[in-house]
């Protein structure tokens, strides 16, 4: 059971359906479960007696899953802050065939209640490589890195990796 934003009941006039009728559906997004099936049913019949000329037509459509089964690496796993470079990387990722080309977006944190700022837009290369702040001293200076894998569709998986940024010397 799920709540539609449109209207599960309408009453339509001869003159309305006469030659077929449009009549969106519109379900809020994250409402079913990736790769669960969903029957839709669409049941009329004559105004005022539903046991009167009743029909139905179902659709089962199956919702999209995310890319699945990847990881990140990022090397090194420690450096200095805005002077090395680091390189992520996106591997092994798997959809549905329909579901490629994959896309991939970098962003990072410096504390996990921050917004997470952005390294990357979305783009279909699966690295990138770029220099950090420090990390914070009461968070280990550990910078958060959030790689995010989506399919054609936009479905997307969320992936964390930590890397440990010191304050520069000099």
């Amino acid at each position: 059971s799920f709540t539609a934003s449109t209207s599960l009941l309408e009453t339509f006039d001869k003159a309305n359906v006469l030659n077929g009728l449009a009549y969106p559906l519109t379900v809020p997004g994250d409402t079913f479960v990736a790769g669960s099936a969903v029957t839709f049913r669409l049941t009329a019949y004559f105004s005022g007696n539903s046991s009167l000329f009743s029909s139905f037509s179902e659709s089962t459509i199956t919702m999209n899953t995310p890319p699945t089964g990847g990881f990140e690496t990022v090397s090194p796993s420690s450096g200095d802050a805005l002077s090395t470079e680091f390189l992520l990387v996106s591997s092994d990722w798997t959809d549905d065939a329909e579901d490629f080309p994959l896309s991939f977006e970098y962003k990072y944190q410096t504390i996990s209640s921050q917004a997470a700022l952005s390294i990357q837009s979305r783009t279909s290369s699966n690295t990138v490589a770029t220099v950090l702040p420090a990390g914070l001293d009461s968070q280990s200076n550990v910078i958060t890195l959030v790689s995010y894998i989506f399919d054609l569709s936009l479905a997307s998986t969320i992936e964390y990796t930590g890397v440990t940024v010191q304050t520069n010397a000099d």
